[in-house]
């Protein structure tokens, strides 16, 4: 459960990363030098990876919880 909660923790970091990339954070100047804090790209990937990784960590969940416990090999 602790996994689970620190991958949707992670998820809700990248995507408040991504709403600060594309309200317009991505790119600043210091003088005459461009900096980009983030590569939306690769942001949009690890959204997309946790988002699978939680999906399965959830299913994996669901199927334990599926289990009847008081019959002979878990079956209803």
């Amino acid at each position: 459960m602790a996994r689970l909660q620190a991958l949707k923790d992670r998820l809700a970091r990248y995507q408040k990363l991504e709403d600060h990339i594309l309200t317009g954070g991505q790119e600043y100047t210091i003088g005459n030098t461009p900096h980009k804090m983030a590569d939306i790209r690769t942001v949009q990937t690890m959204i997309a990876n946790l988002e699978k990784r939680i999906n399965r960590v959830e299913g994996r969940q669901n199927k334990v919880s599926n289990i009847n416990l008081s019959t002979p090999g878990g079956q209803a």
